[in-house]
């Protein structure tokens, strides 16, 4: 495959994890998976990698939050795909995320054949 940048934003080192393994199974490189553990470190390794994709956490109770974070991150990147994922899926964070373009949204917590899906979906719909 080709060098796709991923980024996965959570606070969660086991999402982390999942994540990655759950990326490297669908056929793209390791080395090519970053993560952070909040938004604000997010920007920071965005800066250095220019993701292609980014999987956030909504970060609600943060200083910056996970729309904060594409919202910036789409002005530098205007090709850049993102899902959220958030404990806290509300209708009105819902419809926020999907004027942004979110390719999907999970209500934590999901199940791994959930993610699975989801994330099946949106790297076929991308290309």
């Amino acid at each position: 495959m080709s060098a796709v940048r991923f980024l996965v934003a959570d606070s969660s080192p086991a999402l982390h994890t999942f994540a990655r393994k759950m990326i490297v199974g669908y056929g793209f490189e390791a080395n090519w998976i970053h993560t952070a553990a909040s938004a604000e470190t997010a920007l920071a390794l965005a800066n250095d990698i220019a993701p292609h994709f980014v999987l956030t956490d909504c970060f609600s109770r943060k200083a910056t939050t996970g729309l904060q974070l594409v919202e910036t991150l789409r002005a530098r990147l205007p090709g850049l795909r993102w899902a959220l994922m958030s404990m806290e899926l509300s209708s009105a964070l819902g419809s926020r995320a999907a004027t942004l373009g979110a390719m999907f949204q999970l209500r934590k917590p999901f199940t791994a054949p959930e993610m699975q899906t989801a994330m099946g979906k949106a790297l076929e719909t991308w290309g």
